[in-house]
């Protein structure tokens, strides 16, 4: 309260610090937003693929990524940041949103095809166990194969 034109000016001076530096986060966030959906997106292409090595080492780069989004910034208020930021940043979102549930919906399909199979696979064992104890019987008309051509 010393000098209030001093105090004056450094108040109105840091809204405009804010907006620049919430452009500034805002830009950062939406580099990693599309750094997210680029790599949702190779996720994708490579479970398609069957390339569940890739698959899981893009997982890893999509936590780490995760955690640094979620990590605190030294700007917390982006409210300064332009609307169109905020839109492309919501598109690129939403996008990555989709390819995910595409990724979640055929790894619950895998998922219920393997455990099918596998069903399927325990309820053959015991026929297969029953051709083995057939197969070490004594030769006789009904075990006996013949591959000659």
């Amino acid at each position: 309260a010393r000098h209030p034109e001093i105090r004056g000016q450094l108040m109105s001076a840091a809204p405009q610090y804010l907006g620049r530096a919430g452009d500034v986060l805002a830009r950062k966030r939406l580099a990693q937003y599309r750094r997210y959906a680029e790599l949702v997106a190779s996720q994708e292409a490579a479970l398609l693929a069957e390339d569940m090595e890739s698959f899981e080492a893009i997982s890893t780069e999509i936590s780490d990524l995760q955690y640094e989004i979620g990590s605190p910034d030294a700007v917390e208020d982006s409210a300064h940041v332009e609307a169109e930021v905020s839109k492309e940043a919501a598109a690129v979102l939403e996008g990555a949103l989709e390819a995910v549930e595409r990724i979640r919906s055929r790894l619950s399909s895998m998922r219920d095809a393997g455990a099918q199979n596998i069903k399927n696979v325990k309820q053959r064992r015991p026929q297969v166990r029953r051709y083995v104890a057939e197969g070490t019987e004594a030769p006789g008309p009904s075990s006996k194969l013949d591959f000659t051509l």
